[in-house]
């Protein structure tokens, strides 16, 4: 959910009507404050007008995230170069966003700063970091540093009780312990809605365990909902399908592969 900064992309809005949008933007600050999120809505307003998270996956926006490894390599970067060199047909700026981007390897930044130093001119870069300095000083030279501040607690708050249906106070009790970190507000609360529902989830294990073809369904029509916003659903998709293959294993615990995938819901 894209809450705060309003500045900042009152800022860029206003460098994108007067051609003033960089070829590429280091996005930083303390983790959960917004900076994916506000990448992710800056590409959408390019391609669609309206400042937001995506419902759906957009065409001129390439979203690159740290491997099963844990990097970011070489191989990625040079599919972003084939995805940035191409003209976009929806966008006056075709977008790659690297979230994470502490992940990736020397060899992967120094072909960003290759792109970087001769970029085409409908090129947007946009790398998501918790620390700058973590990037080579070539690199952070030819991008430029936007700062990401922590979120008025009041925002975040209001955020949790549309997001969340949960009362004024148990928002403000999370808002606390978020320490203006919108992103940290929503895994608390998702956290706390998880332990409530957790005790429904152990009777549906025990009805899916007895029935394969209503596992089958049940997973189906998870996966279907989930599909419908890939990007913010990311990791919950990639943990059900990896937990899911192994169920269809022979050699394999099913109800802990079940409850695993269960939990990531």
């Amino acid at each position: 959910m894209l809450i705060g900064h309003d500045i900042l992309f009152e800022r860029f809005k206003g460098l994108i009507e007067n051609g003033g949008l960089s070829h590429g933007y280091i996005f930083f600050g303390e983790p959960g404050v917004g900076k994916f999120s506000f990448a992710v809505g800056l590409a959408a307003y390019l391609e669609t007008g309206k400042f937001q998270e995506l419902s759906r996956p957009l065409g001129e926006i390439l979203i690159i995230r740290p491997n099963d490894e844990g990097t970011i390599s070489i191989n990625d970067i040079r599919e972003s170069k084939y995805f940035l060199f191409q003209k976009p047909a929806h966008s006056p700026r075709r977008t790659v966003i690297v979230d994470d981007a502490e992940r990736l390897t020397p060899q992967a930044q120094h072909a960003i700063l290759k792109i970087a130093e001769e970029p085409p001119a409908s090129t947007l870069i946009m790398l998501v970091v918790s620390n700058s300095e973590s990037l080579l000083p070539t690199l952070q030279s030819r991008l430029q540093k936007i700062y990401f501040p922590r979120v008025d607690s009041k925002l975040i708050a209001a955020m949790l009780i549309k997001r969340f249906k949960i009362t004024k106070e148990k928002a403000t009790e999370i808002t606390k312990i978020s320490f203006g970190r919108p992103g940290r507000a929503i895994r608390l609360a998702e956290n706390r809605k998880q332990k409530i529902e957790n005790r429904s989830k152990k009777n549906l294990i025990e009805e899916l365990m007895g029935d394969s073809e209503a596992m089958n369904q049940y997973f189906t029509k998870l996966i279907a909902e989930l599909a419908e916003d890939p990007v913010k659903n990311y990791k919950e998709l990639k943990a059900i399908l990896n937990r899911l293959t192994k169920i269809s294993e022979f050699n394999t615990n099913k109800r802990l592969q079940l409850e695993s995938a269960l939990w990531n819901i």
